[in-house]
């Protein structure tokens, strides 16, 4: 395969992976191996690969590192959506306070990173400091329905709980409709859960 990657991606065939997810990501009923694979750090635009060998074939898909922490993260795999198929959840920047998440998709013979429509174009965000905490989750009975909250405590007196909601469809996410709660209860702020992106529905957690 030609172009910027191939070299590297070649590379990233023949190192062995640090851990290997199992689970059915394509949808065929069989269980494949997913994983990423790091081949430097700092600033690289193919400085990690993620790759996926299903019973018939070997996808991969580069993705850029950062300077900072070791990003990106293999986080899990996650029932997101309506469909069968396990999707790849991966924590693609983490800065000092927040992460961002993004959700891919194995299609055919391609691994596709499903776009999102809205505010968090830039991935989901969780996790969070002493002035803002958050998670984003799949809303429970409601299949493709995510939901993303935010908690902010920059002053005592302005404490707020935004909500965005984001339906899964046409293999994107777009936004449904946003909130904004003004009075927070304790029990509403620990709703928030940010300790991993898509906690309720992951179903193949990594181990690190």
């Amino acid at each position: 395969m030609a172009g910027p990657c191939a070299k590297s991606r070649a590379e990233a065939l023949g190192k062995a992976p640090h851990e290997d997810l199992r689970g059915d990501v394509d949808g065929d009923g069989a269980p494949d191996r997913i994983a990423l694979v790091r081949l430097r750090g700092g600033r690289a635009r193919c400085g990690a690969f993620l790759v996926v060998r299903t019973g018939s074939s070997t996808l991969v898909r580069p993705l850029a590192t950062d300077v900072g922490p070791p990003v990106p993260v293999l986080n899990g795999l996650a029932r997101i959506g309506s469909a069968s198929r396990l999707r790849i959840v991966i924590t693609t920047v983490e800065g000092a306070s927040t992460a961002f998440a993004h959700v891919f998709a194995v299609d055919g013979s391609r691994i596709l990173e499903l776009p999102i429509r809205g505010p968090d174009a830039g991935g989901f965000a969780y996790w969070g400091s002493v002035t803002h905490y958050g998670g984003v989750d799949c809303v429970k009975d409601r299949p493709g329905l995510i939901l993303e909250e935010t908690f902010s405590s920059l002053a005592s007196s302005r404490q707020q709980l935004y909500r965005n909601y984001y339906r899964l469809q046409g293999g994107r996410f777009e936004l449904a409709r946003k909130e904004v709660i003004k009075r927070i209860t304790r029990a509403l702020r620990r709703s928030s859960r940010g300790e991993e992106p898509f906690p309720s529905c992951m179903r193949v957690r990594a181990a690190s």
